[in-house]
């Protein structure tokens, strides 16, 4: 009884495999005929079409969200913002910059070396630990 089951559901999953990659195939020929102004087209379709999914994940998890999780995103909302607007009068390779300079900091830790028992801030680049 088993196999009889089992065969059907096989046999499905055969048959959306196969419409599947058929579609992908018929995207694939569609995509590689298409000209600069469909091409541009679509990537528009598609990005407004991410966008709008994503702002809708955004409000299901919003309307989910408890009192205090709403308060820690309104907080880091505030930050952001803050950091925006700081940031509108420096020059994009100064944001740049910064940013950079913020993600090494970010990798800063404080370790204890044993030898000297003191602690330096330290950073592991490529696998390898720096003082």
């Amino acid at each position: 009884n088993d196999k009889e089951n089992k065969a059907p559901h096989s046999r499905d999953a055969d048959k959306k495999r196969k419409v599947a990659e058929e579609a992908h195939e018929a995207h694939l020929r569609k995509v590689a005929e298409e000209t600069h102004e469909e091409l541009e087209a679509r990537l528009v379709a598609e990005e407004e079409a991410q966008c709008a999914h994503a702002h809708k994940k955004y409000l299901l998890r919003k309307s989910r969200e408890t009192p205090q999780q709403r308060i820690a995103r309104l907080s880091k909302n505030r930050t952001t913002l803050c950091q925006r607007r700081d940031m509108e009068g420096v020059s994009t390779s100064d944001q740049k910059l910064l940013h950079k300079f913020r993600n090494i900091i970010s990798n800063l830790r404080n370790n204890l070396y044993i030898m000297c028992n003191e602690r330096f801030p330290s950073i592991v680049l490529a696998g390898e630990e720096f003082c």
